[in-house]
């Protein structure tokens, strides 16, 4: 037997750790302990991800964030690496059950054993949690609908494969921000592709979170794509982006901002990263809703 399957299946299933569904950046799981977890198979992965249902989805149970910088998955890599490649955003975050006592390699093996030889039934709890992401889910969709877009796999105009962005800006910023930044895009760019990749998304949606009170919606709809196609945004974010070593949307946001400033000498929009502002939701992923700006509907 090897040293691996030693320390999985020769531990006594008999500690009991207490577990909270917490969400976490899908960037910051990984299996620290590879000797504490089963082999990837790719053959599982993609039988996955081929029959992916998002309300399904039974969350990963992990460990807190260790001194490397991630949390260990102890079980569910297979499920977090379909949900991965289904959502195709490496920004999204995901629903976990995280094990704030499981701190140690041994601890890991021993819990994962523990699960895969107890599996039972999705209990009560994950079905709330299931039912939370179905929330989301509709949630999104009909914002999408109301912005003239559809969700789908194809990059055909009007539609938005994007999804891991919708949810990430759904989340973070709130319902009535990525409406209007759907319909800001929209209103710039009309139904392009190329608008709704899922950088540019989060690009304005921080752009619009952060200068909510005070950003010129007419301008910013005019003087964007007059300077700009959605293929030369992105170009200019990439590059901006690797100049400051800074994530993509933090790229669009930059560009945004430069553009929109052109030629002003009042009212230029400035970051102030010290202030921050309240979050949007309230706590359970479902921000509150607000009626949009007459001039968004155009």
């Amino acid at each position: 037997m090897s040293e691996r399957r030693t320390k999985i299946n020769d531990m006594p299933a008999t500690a009991s750790w207490g577990g909270v569904y917490t969400w976490i950046p899908i960037t910051d799981l990984t299996i620290v302990w590879p000797e504490a977890q089963r082999p990837l198979r790719e053959t599982h992965v993609n039988a996955i991800h081929t029959n992916f249902e998002l309300d399904l989805f039974d969350p990963p149970h992990v460990t807190p964030m260790l001194p490397c910088g991630k949390h260990h998955i102890i079980d569910g890599n297979h499920r977090k690496t379909a949900l991965e490649r289904w959502l195709n955003d490496p920004n999204q975050q995901v629903p976990c059950l995280l094990h704030s006592k499981c701190t140690t390699e041994e601890e890991a093996a021993r819990m994962f054993r523990e699960i895969n030889t107890n599996r039972k039934p999705p209990s009560a709890s994950s079905s709330v949690v299931h039912l939370l992401w179905r929330e989301i889910q509709i949630a999104i969709s009909d914002i999408v609908k109301r912005a003239g877009f559809r969700i789908g796999k194809d990059h055909t105009d009007g539609c938005i494969t994007a999804v891991g962005a919708l949810m990430t800006c759904y989340k973070k910023f709130g319902e009535k921000i990525l409406e209007r930044t759907l319909l800001v895009i929209r209103n710039s760019w009309q139904k392009d592709s190329n608008a709704l990749e899922g950088p540019v998304i989060a690009g304005y949606a921080s752009l619009l979170f952060e200068f909510e009170d005070e950003i010129d919606y007419k301008r910013l709809q005019t003087i964007v794509p007059s300077n700009y196609t959605p293929h030369a945004l992105h170009g200019a974010a990439k590059s901006q982006a690797e100049l400051r070593r800074r994530p993509m949307p933090d790229g669009v946001k930059e560009v945004l901002m430069n553009t929109y400033n052109r030629g002003r000498s009042k009212k230029k929009l400035i970051s102030k990263p010290q202030i921050a502002k309240k979050k949007s939701t309230n706590g359970i992923g479902k921000p509150p809703t607000a009626k949009r700006p007459s001039f968004l509907n155009a």
